[in-house]
């Protein structure tokens, strides 16, 4: 959906934006045989240049899919976090939002 219906032109997306798509999951891909096609997508947005941010909930994430399907350099607590519960996600907004604004924020030159 976000690769088709929300970064496009008609949809809004403005080229000389940079996207960022904010991918919460329980971090297991249900049946197994979805697992290698959210991959897929999510490498199909990387290469769009849009940036994906994973944040897996619940206390059994498969952390190495989040980091798949995370933009490079898929480092951890920075483009994919995980949170046992809902109600935990207080715990890493300082995180996500930090490594989202470092995303969007122009070189200093740019100003």
């Amino acid at each position: 959906m976000a690769r088709d219906q929300c970064f496009n032109e008609d949809s809004g997306d403005r080229p000389d934006v940079k996207n960022i798509a904010i991918v919460i999951t329980d971090g297991v891909p249900y049946p197994e045989n979805r697992r290698q096609p959210a991959i897929d997508v999510a490498k199909t947005l990387h290469t769009k240049e849009t940036t994906v941010i994973a944040i897996g909930i619940t206390n059994v994430v498969d952390m190495e899919f989040l980091k798949l399907i995370s933009s490079a350099p898929q480092l951890p607590n920075k483009q994919y976090f995980s949170a046992p519960s809902f109600t935990d996600l207080s715990s890493i907004l300082q995180n996500v939002t930090t490594g989202s604004c470092e995303e969007t924020t122009p070189p200093s030159n740019a100003l």
